[in-house]
């Protein structure tokens, strides 16, 4: 597809022993542009992890396939038109959404989030990015290039929020910066050299602050607040 480079990295899955194969993710893919879904579905197939189940024109065809998918590909820009809000809000309530888009405008970007996608690219970014972005979005992370990020926490229209929210402490962002990544809370214990129940008091604690939700919905409200630094969207990052 136009813009975006050859991948270098794979989602192959990490091994797990002789008798244990893990279950690939089931990716579905909408876009108007047959020439994209296919630059799409090479991109996807350099790794085991995934399984592209469905690549679809259209959200009609998408429901008239009938198939059952664990992340959903989504073309911000159909050939209806752009999507509303509410039709990424009620697709996302049934599995997480990734949004691919010719914009770059934030504003775009924030529209997407805040109606629920777990991840935004652009269609200029590299295979890495886009592979990354997958790679957040499937582990339940949300997604948003480092770029985009920024200009979002600086222009977003969110509530001036309290002091109890402005209160998260260093570990309770660095556990949001984790989970942003799609670390499992296992995984965040270990890079932060503590226990799996004190990640899960940090969680809720930080659930107490700024609102219930799931990874997605934690970091999306957290990178509104201004508590994630923009370098959080690369989960390969340091």
């Amino acid at each position: 597809m136009g813009g975006m480079s050859p991948p270098g990295p794979s989602l192959a899955a990490e091994p797990s022993g002789a008798d244990s194969v893990p279950p690939k993710t089931r990716i579905a893919i909408v876009d108007d542009h047959p020439i994209a879904r296919y630059g799409l579905q090479l991109i996807l197939g350099q790794g085991r992890q995934v399984e592209v189940v469905c690549s679809a024109g259209s959200l009609d065809q998408l429901e008239a396939a009938g198939v059952e998918f664990d992340v959903v590909i989504l073309d911000l820009d159909l050939e209806d038109g752009r999507l509303a809000p509410a039709a990424i809000a009620a697709l996302a309530a049934r599995r997480p959404v990734l949004i691919i888009s010719a914009s770059a405008r934030p504003e775009d970007a924030l529209v997407a989030i805040s109606a629920g996608a777990s991840g935004y690219v652009t269609r200029s970014a590299s295979g890495d990015a886009f592979l990354e972005a997958v790679q957040t979005v499937m582990a339940g992370g949300l997604y948003l290039p480092a770029q985009l990020a920024d200009l979002i926490r600086a222009t977003a229209d969110s509530p001036e929020p309290t002091t109890a929210q402005l209160a998260l402490s260093p570990r309770e962002i660095e556990t949001l910066h984790h989970i942003a990544q799609g670390l499992t809370q296992a995984q965040a214990a270990q890079r932060m050299g503590v226990s799996p129940n004190t990640i899960d008091t940090y969680i809720k604690r930080i659930r107490r602050k700024i609102g219930p939700g799931n990874k997605a919905d934690l970091t999306r409200r957290a990178l509104q607040l201004g508590h994630l630094n923009p370098n959080w969207s690369n989960p390969t990052g340091t």
